[in-house]
C-alpha cells in the first residue's frame, strides 16, 4: 500500500484523480473520498443514523464490490466478490431481534444463500428476491435503516453466486473461524449477530469491528482467488483502489482492517492501494528535494516476504513540493515575469493548490493590465469566477465557507504560541458553537490541516503553516482596514503581548518586540535593539532581529503611534541608533511574504550591518556583524531568503 501524506492543497485529490483517468480503461479501479458522506459518489444519498444492519465499513464494500465489478474495457473482465457478498448479505439481511427469532433469520440466510439453480437469470433474480424482502422488513425493524442502505444492496444485486461460487464462499467461511463451531451459516450467522449495534450505540463497538474485520479479510480474498495462475502468467493487470483522506475515522479504520488482513495471510495477489493522508508540511520547500516523495524515491521498496508488523505494508511517501521552474507550467504562469513566479512559489511553500490559484489570478491580471504587482497579488480578484478575492478564495478552500469561522481564526492568527492564544479568547468574535473559542480554534486548524514549520525562537506557534497564517493575517489586516481605528488589529496584538513579562534589567521579551512592530512603535523595537548592543552579545541580537522584524505589515489606517526615547543614546552614540533604525525598517520591508528582494533596500541592510560591526562592543560582536553583512546581503537576501529564516548564531531573547 502506498500512502501518499501532505497538507491543504498539495495536490492529493488531484494525483489520485489523475491515476483514475490514466488507468481509466487498462484495470479495475475505484475512487472513494472517505472524508465525504457520499463517498464521493454523486448520487448516493447521504447515511442515516446508526442502525443494526450497516456501519459506513459496510457502506464502503458495498460500493467498492459494484466499482470493481465493472469490465475495463482493455484488460480482463469485472471481479466477482461471493465471500464478501455473502457476508454483506449477511449482515444486512439479519433481521433476528432475540432468541425466538434467530432460528427464523437463520433459514431465511440459508435460502437467501442457497443460489443452486443453473440458470443465470434465475439466480439473479432469486438474489433481488432476497433484496427486496430486506427493505420491508429492514425498516420495519429499524426505521432509520433508509435509502443509503437499500440503494448500495442495490448496487450489488447483480452480483450472481454461481452454485460453486456460492459452495466454496461457504467453505472458506467455515474455515474462518467466526466461532469456534459450525458451518458456513452457522459461521455467517454469528457475523452478522456481532455485527449487530442498537441504534443508542457507537458504531464502532466491538463486535461491530470484529464482523468488518472478516468483511474486509473477504474482500481481499476474493481478490486473490481471481488471480488464478493463467492470469497471473498473463500479468493481469490488479485492482486499483484510490483512498482520499484517509486520515479521517473511517479511513484510519478502514486501513487498520485493511493493514491486518494483509498481514495475517501470506503474500498473495493484492489490489493496488493509493491512500492520501492529511500531514504537517515544512515551512519553505525544502532544498533538493531528497526525501522520498509522490516525485521521487531512491532504493527497493517492494516487499515480497513476510512483514515484522502491518504497517511494515505500507509505503509512506509525502506529496512532492512544487519547484520554482514549475509555476510557469500551471495555468497561467507561463508568461508571468520571473519575480512573480519567485513570489509565488515562496509563498505557496511549494504547495500546488495555492500557486495555482495565485497564478491564474496573477495570469487575469496581467492580461487585463500588462503588468502584476507582488504586494497586490492576495488582493487579486481570483480566476474562478467568484469575484472574490485571492485570499478570501484560499481561506475558504483551507478552513471553512464560513465568514465567522475565517473571522474567528484570524483573530488567533497574530500569536506566536499557545500562551498569546489563549490570552485572545477574551476579545475572540462569536465562534461558530458559542462554546469554548480555543477548542473550535484547535478544531478548524486541525480541518485546515496540522503544520510542522515552527517560527525560529517562537516556541510552539498556535498557527505554524506559515502559507495559512499569512492568508489569515491579511485577513484580519483587511478587516482592521475597513475601521476607523484598526482595533481589530491592534487589539489582537496588544493581548498577545501583554503575556510577555520584561526579562532582567526590564529588556523587552523579544516576542513582545514583534508585536510592538506589528503595531507600527518603531521607535520602541529600535530603542530596545539599540540600548541590548551594549551587552555585546551579537549572535542573540540578531536572533532577535531576525524573529522581531518577521512582524507582520499593520493596515494602512493604523493611528500614529507615539514615539518613546531611546534610553541608550546619547551624544556619541547617534551612529549606533540611525544604523539600527535603518537595518530594521530595512529588513523589515525585505521580510514581508509577498516582498521580491530590493537590491537598494539590500544594499542599505548591508551598510547598517557594517557599521555595527564598527561600533560592537567587543571583538567577538564585531567579528559576527562581520559575518552577517559578508553573507546576509549577497547571499541570502538576493536569493530570496527572509526573516525569520536568516542565520543568527545565537538564539533570541525571551
Amino acid at each position: 500500500m502506498v500512502e501518499c501524506a501532505g497538507g491543504r492543497l498539495t495536490g492529493k485529490t488531484a494525483l489520485l484523480r489523475e491515476l483514475e483517468e490514466r488507468y481509466a480503461q487498462r484495470l479495475p479501479q475505484v475512487y472513494v473520498d472517505l472524508d465525504r458522506k457520499d463517498f464521493g459518489q454523486p448520487g448516493l444519498p447521504p447515511p442515516d443514523e446508526v442502525v443494526p444492519n450497516a456501519s459506513r465499513v459496510s457502506d464502503l464494500l458495498f460500493l467498492l464490490i459494484y466499482e470493481l465489478r465493472q469490465r475495463p474495457k482493455k484488460f480482463g473482465a469485472g471481479l466477482t466478490f461471493p465471500r464478501l457478498t455473502q457476508g454483506l448479505l449477511a449482515v444486512t439481511n439479519w433481521q433476528a431481534a432475540g432468541p425466538a427469532g434467530l432460528e427464523a433469520s437463520m433459514r431465511n440466510l440459508v435460502e437467501l444463500l442457497q443460489a443452486s439453480q443453473p440458470d443465470v437469470d434465475a439466480r439473479r433474480a432469486r438474489v433481488l428476491r432476497g433484496v427486496e424482502r430486506l427493505g420491508p422488513a429492514a425498516s420495519e425493524l429499524v426505521p432509520a435503516a433508509g435509502p443509503l442502505v437499500s440503494e448500495l444492496i442495490g448496487l450489488v444485486a447483480a452480483e450472481v453466486l454461481g452454485p460453486r461460487a456460492n459452495r466454496d464462499g461457504l467453505l472458506w467461511w467455515e474455515a474462518r473461524g467466526v466461532r469456534a463451531q459450525g458451518d458456513g451459516y452457522a459461521q455467517l450467522t454469528t457475523l452478522a449477530m456481532r455485527f449487530r449495534v442498537a441504534p443508542e450505540d457507537s458504531e464502532s463497538t466491538d463486535g461491530r469491528r470484529f464482523a468488518e474485520k472478516h468483511l474486509v479479510a473477504a474482500f481481499l480474498e476474493d481478490i486473490a482467488d481471481h488471480y488464478t495462475l493463467l492470469r497471473r502468467m498473463n500479468l493481469l493487470p490488479r485492482p486499483l483502489l484510490l483512498l482520499d483522506n484517509a486520515h479521517c475515522e473511517l479511513g484510519v479504520r478502514f486501513l487498520g482492517m485493511l493493514k491486518e488482513a494483509w498481514f495475517e495471510r501470506a503474500p498473495r495477489t493484492r489490489p493496488g492501494v493509493v491512500a492520501t493522508t492529511l500531514t504537517p508540511e515544512p515551512a519553505f520547500p525544502e532544498p533538493g528535494g531528497t526525501a522520498p516523495s509522490t516525485r521521487v524515491v531512491s532504493g527497493p521498496f517492494w516487499c515480497q516476504g513476510p512483514a515484522g508488523t502491518p504497517a511494515d505494508w505500507v509505503l509512506s511517501l509525502s506529496m512532492a513540493q512544487l519547484k520554482r521552474d514549475e509555476v510557469w507550467e500551471l495555468p497561467g504562469g507561463e508568461v508571468l515575469p520571473s519575480a512573480v513566479t519567485r513570489v509565488i512559489h515562496r509563498f505557496s511553500a511549494g504547495r500546488v493548490g495555492i500557486a495555482r490559484v495565485l497564478a491564474r489570478a496573477a495570469r487575469q491580471e496581467w492580461d487585463a493590465h500588462g503588468s502584476v504587482s507582488c504586494e497586490r497579488l492576495l488582493d487579486l480578484e481570483a480566476a474562478d469566477g467568484t469575484g472574490l478575492p485571492v485570499y478570501d478564495r484560499l481561506l475558504r478552500s483551507l478552513v471553512s465557507e464560513e465568514g465567522a469561522d475565517r473571522a474567528l481564526l484570524a483573530h488567533f492568527s497574530p500569536a506566536l504560541d499557545v500562551d498569546a492564544a489563549t490570552a485572545l479568547r477574551a476579545t475572540a468574535p462569536a465562534s461558530p458553537s458559542w462554546g469554548n473559542r480555543l477548542a473550535d480554534v484547535e478544531k478548524l486548524l486541525a480541518q485546515a490541516g496540522p503544520a510542522g514549520g515552527a517560527r525560529p525562537g517562537a516556541g510552539s506557534p498556535f498557527i505554524a503553516d506559515r502559507p495559512l497564517r499569512t492568508l489569515l493575517l491579511h485577513d484580519l489586516r483587511v478587516r482592521a482596514a475597513a475601521t476607523d481605528t484598526a482595533a481589530g488589529w491592534l487589539d489582537p496584538h496588544d493581548a498577545a503581548r501583554a503575556q510577555y513579562a520584561p526579562g532582567p534589567y526590564r529588556q523587552a521579551d523579544d516576542r513582545a518586540l514583534h508585536h510592538a512592530l506589528a503595531s507600527g512603535e518603531i521607535t520602541t523595537v529600535v530603542g530596545a535593539l539599540h540600548e541590548r548592543l551594549a551587552d555585546g552579545d551579537a549572535p542573540a541580537w540578531l536572533a532577535s532581529l531576525n524573529l522581531i522584524c518577521a512582524a507582520p505589515r499593520p493596515p494602512v489606517n493604523l493611528p500614529t503611534q507615539a514615539t518613546t526615547l531611546c534610553l541608550a543614546c546619547d551624544t556619541d552614540n547617534r551612529r549606533a541608533h540611525g544604523a539600527v533604525e535603518l537595518l530594521v525598517l530595512g529588513l523589515w520591508s525585505q521580510s514581508q511574504p509577498l516582498a521580491q528582494p530590493d537590491p537598494a533596500t539590500i544594499a542599505e541592510i548591508g551598510r547598517q550591518l557594517s557599521i555595527l560591526a564598527e561600533e560592537a562592543n567587543g571583538r567577538a560582536a564585531q567579528r559576527i556583524f562581520g559575518d552577517a553583512h559578508a553573507i546576509w546581503p549577497q547571499l541570502l537576501l538576493h536569493n530570496w531568503i527572509q526573516a525569520p529564516d536568516l542565520p543568527t548564531w545565537g538564539e533570541p531573547r525571551r
